[in-house]
C-alpha cells in the first residue's frame, strides 16, 4: 500500500543521515532513535542530556547511552570522545575446580557498536534481542542487550532458554534486568541451562506460585511471602498436602494457640503428623482426630469434633520425623 505525505503541512524540517535508515534503523533501540531525532531537531552543537531525556520521555542514563551509541557508530561526533572509547574488556577469574560453566569463560563488556556488530553477524543474538523485547513488551537498551549477551555467552544459555527465562520473569512481574540476571546465575550454578531443563524448572516454579497463592488465600495471608513461609509452602507442596487440609490445620492453629491466630510452625507440625499417618483428605484427618484415645470431641462447644486442650497437649509433645525449624 502506498501513502501520500503532505510535506507542506508541517513547516520546518531537519536532516537525518541516510546511514541511520540504511544501516542502523533495524537494529537500534527505539529510545536511541528518539534521542537521535531530538538532537538533530534541536540543531545545537551542545547537548543537555537532562533536556533530551525529558523531551524523549527516557532516563538521563539512557540519553547518555544513546549519545555514546551514535558516537561509536560515527553518526554523532562528541568532543573528547573517540570511536570505541567505551569498549572495555575484563577477564573473570576462572576457577580450576569449579563445575560452573560461567566461571570458566571470559567476561566481555560490549560497547553499543559491538552489540550492533554482534546482532548483524549472529542470527541467534538478533533473534534473542527481538524475542526478549516481545516477552518484556518494551525495547531494551544497550546495557540490557549486553546483559542478555552475557547470559547467552557467559552463562551458556541457548537462545530458547534465555527467552523462556525472560518470559517467566515477566509473567511473575519481575522483568528487571537485575532479577533476570540473578535467576540466570542461580540456574547456571544448579545446572539448569538447556531448554529442556529450563522448561521443567519454569513449570515447577509456576506450579509452586499457584500453590503458594492458594495456600495464602486458605490461611488468610495477604502480605509478601517471607523466606520462612516459602520454606513451609515448599515442604507442603512436596508432601502433596491439599489446600483443604492446610485450611483445616489453620483453623486448628487458631483454636489452639494463645494468640488465636495462624501460626505456620504449629500448622507445619499438624501437617507432618497427618502426612506420616497417611492422611490425604479432610475426612481422613477428621477420623484420625476422632480416633485419638485422649478424648477428642468430648467437650466440643463450637461445632468442632476435637477438644482444644487435649489437641494442644498432643501437639506440644509431637515431633515430626522430618527436621523443621520453628
Amino acid at each position: 500500500m502506498k501513502y501520500t505525505i503532505d510535506i507542506n503541512k508541517w513547516g520546518s524540517f531537519f536532516s537525518v543521515p541516510c546511514a541511520v535508515a540504511d544501516k542502523h534503523l533495524r537494529l537500534s533501540s527505539g529510545d536511541f532513535i528518539k534521542v537521535l531525532l531530538c538532537v538533530f531537531a534541536d540543531g545545537s552543537p551542545s547537548v543537555d542530556t537532562a533536556y533530551v531525556a525529558q523531551k524523549c520521555g527516557v532516563s538521563e542514563e539512557t540519553a547518555e547511552e544513546a549519545l555514546l551509541y551514535w558516537n561509536s557508530l560515527g553518526i554523532l561526533i562528541i568532543n573528547g570522545k573517540e570511536e570505541g572509547v567505551i569498549k572495555e574488556h575484563t577477564e573473570a577469574k576462572a576457577s580450576t575446580v569449579s563445575h560452573s560453566a560461567a566461571e570458566k569463560k571470559t567476561v566481555i563488556r560490549y560497547s553499543p557498536a559491538d552489540l550492533q556488530k554482534l546482532a548483524e553477524d549472529s542470527p541467534d543474538i538478533r533473534t534473542m534481542f527481538a524475542s526478549v523485547e516481545k516477552a518484556l513488551e518494551r525495547t531494551i537498551n544497550s546495557s540490557e542487550q549486553a546483559a542478555f549477551v552475557d547470559i547467552y555467552e557467559y552463562y551458556g544459555f541457548p537462545v530458547a532458554s534465555v527467552v523462556m527465562l525472560t518470559q517467566y520473569c515477566s509473567r511473575i512481574g519481575k522483568g528487571t534486568m537485575a532479577y533476570i540476571r540473578s535467576v540466570a546465575k542461580n540456574w547456571n550454578e544448579r545446572g539448569i541451562v538447556s531448554p529442556k531443563d529450563v522448561e521443567r524448572e519454569v513449570i515447577r516454579l509456576e506450579e509452586y506460585h499457584s500453590f503458594e497463592s492458594e495456600v495464602k488465600r486458605a490461611l488468610g495471608l495477604s502480605s509478601k511471602t517471607t523466606k520462612k513461609q516459602q520454606e513451609y509452602f515448599t515442604q507442603w507442596q512436596e508432601m502433596g498436602i491439599s489446600t483443604d487440609l492446610i485450611e483445616m490445620a489453620g483453623e486448628i492453629s487458631i483454636d489452639n494457640t494463645d494468640t488465636h491466630s495462624v501460626k505456620l510452625s504449629y500448622i507445619n507440625k499438624i501437617l507432618h503428623s497427618w502426612h506420616e499417618a497417611g492422611v490425604k483428605t479432610v475426612q481422613q484427618a477428621q477420623e484420625l482426630l476422632n480416633s485419638r484415645k485422649s478424648g477428642y470431641g468430648a467437650n466440643s462447644e463450637n461445632g468442632k469434633s476435637y477438644d482444644i486442650e487435649e489437641f494442644e497437649e498432643f501437639m506440644k509433645n509431637y515431633k515430626p520425623k522430618l527436621s523443621t525449624s520453628n
